[in-house]
């Protein structure tokens, strides 16, 4: 869908927009809610208020007004700004609760606050141990760190912000834990010190991590340094300023059709992004829960097409020892004829010169032994004598 450029009548959306929730019409058109709703106002185009959907069908005709005219273009375009959500490949009944969840977070009376104060943090967030020096002297530094044996909580903002950061933390580990979603810390399987906040979200995991982002400057040594001395002083080449401005992001996920960051802008700021966020971890689950499916759809698939592939060598090699067994006993067979024929050969000549055989005679217990070679030989007279009716034929 993404950048294809879908075109219908204002008319059209707008019978759309009040027949289907928006956050799945959204999705059909590969937009966020937010985008779609922004594109219905500046088309003049009416939203249904919060719980329509659920309203009966004689409620639902009172609330729904008329299209207003509109000045512009009856002809709407809309061109998808990501690729589409849901992938192709969901457990349904996962996705179902998502769709549930994606329209609660919508609601503004579920809209997450950040507290001005710190109070009654969420114990993960009073557990959480800061080191007491930075990395970056007295002009602020690099993010502060903090060992996983204390609980830190994956953060990485100046001590100036440290504040901050708990407070948004504070809010979003409630919020996430008030919708049942599983929070904890662990410790990352390589590195010291490193700690991954994680998630349980629709029965996936997911790691979330705050970081601030530090302006860059070039260092200025000290101007008087003691004479002689210099050579001893080491001067990073550049400070790192603590900016104040925060991302908060799904680490280590990239995002198809959904978002996995979310940073402070000019007007935007990370305390108002918190139900985005949630709506984020809630897609991610969707889509890795979609990419799970696909990989043992696949590997079903593998197993299946190397079943085939056995199965077919497996015939291919039994046809070929049904062929060699067939041709063994078809020169077996001609053996065994041409052995009986030498042998009445051999009889005939030998009654014609002597006028019979003597029994027990050598070429007697010859002859006998050439006609059991003959049968041993002949692979029909071995069938024949398996044959429990062949002695009354």
């Amino acid at each position: 869908m993404a950048g294809i450029t879908i075109q219908c009548s204002r008319e059209e959306l707008y019978e759309q927009v009040w027949s289907e929730p928006m956050v799945s019409l959204a999705q059909k058109y590969g937009l966020s809610d937010v985008g779609l709703r922004k594109k219905c106002k500046k088309l003049n185009i009416p939203l249904p208020p919060q719980g329509y959907f659920l309203r009966d069908q004689k409620r639902k005709a009172e609330a729904r007004p008329p299209l207003p005219p509109f000045a512009g273009n009856e002809t709407v375009e809309i061109k998808p700004t990501t690729s589409s959500f849901p992938p192709a490949f969901v457990d349904q009944e996962q996705y179902k609760e998502a769709e549930a969840r994606i329209v609660f977070e919508n609601f503004p009376e579920n809209r997450i606050v950040v507290s001005e104060r710190l109070t009654s943090p969420h114990p993960l967030v009073e557990k959480t141990k800061i080191n007491k020096t930075s990395a970056g002297g007295p002009q602020g530094g690099r993010a502060i760190d903090r060992s996983c044996k204390d609980a830190g909580l994956d953060i990485h903002v100046s001590k100036e912000y440290l504040g901050r950061a708990l407070r948004i933390m504070d809010a979003l580990l409630k919020a996430l834990e008030s919708r049942g979603f599983k929070v904890s810390i662990s410790q990352k399987p390589y590195g010291n010190n490193n700690c991954v906040t994680t998630v349980s979200v629709l029965g996936v995991v997911h790691e979330i991590v705050l970081k601030e982002t530090f302006k860059q400057v070039k260092h200025e040594p000290p101007k008087e340094t003691k004479k002689g001395m210099s050579w001893l002083q080491y001067h990073p080449p550049y400070d790192f300023i603590p900016s104040g401005r925060f991302t908060l992001s799904i680490s280590g996920y990239v995002g198809e059709g959904g978002q996995n960051s979310w940073s402070d802008g000019k007007k935007q700021k990370i305390e108002n992004c918190l139900n985005d966020f949630i709506i984020g971890l809630i897609k991610a689950s969707v889509i890795d829960r979609g990419r799970d499916l696909k990989r043992e759809l696949e590997e079903k698939e593998r197993l299946e097409q190397a079943r085939r592939r056995a199965e077919k060598e497996r015939r291919r090699e039994e046809e070929k020892k049904r062929i060699q067994n067939l041709i063994s006993e078809a020169q077996s067979w001609k053996q065994s004829q041409l052995v009986r024929e030498y042998v009445s050969a051999v009889r005939a000549k030998a009654i014609e010169k002597n006028g019979e055989i003597q029994p027990g005679s050598e070429l007697d217990q010859w002859l006998i032994w050439a006609n059991q070679l003959a049968d041993r030989l002949d692979p029909l007279a071995e069938t024949v004598k398996s044959d429990p009716n062949a002695d009354s034929k």
